[in-house]
């Protein structure tokens, strides 16, 4: 996949696992193919206060599956029951609150 920005920068990208997050609720992934400088996530952006990344995020569904899927890592994952999937997630914020969207 891709796309060109406004200023012809090319972003292109793999999403992997996209079939299992679709049929079974599990995350998928995004495979970035750019330098790092044109990564969306380096974009300057003006906020009233600045989002310094992902706190966590709750995903339903069985929690074996999930422990499987993910393997050994140190993603800031929370299992709640319900469906697969995600539920909510936490964006942390430079002041350490969070905004919890979900």
């Amino acid at each position: 996949m891709s796309r060109t920005r406004p200023d012809g920068v090319e972003l292109a990208w793999d999403l992997v696992a996209l079939d299992a997050a679709l049929t079974d609720g599990l995350p998928f992934f995004i495979e970035w193919h750019v330098d790092d400088v044109d990564h969306p996530g380096r974009t300057v952006v003006q906020r009233r206060c600045a989002a310094v990344g992902i706190d966590w995020v709750e995903l339903g569904g069985d929690q074996a599956r999930l422990a499987s899927w993910l393997g050994h890592h140190e993603l800031p994952v929370r299992h709640v029951e319900g469906a697969p999937g995600p539920h909510r997630v936490a964006v942390a914020l430079a002041n350490g609150e969070s905004i919890v969207i979900g």
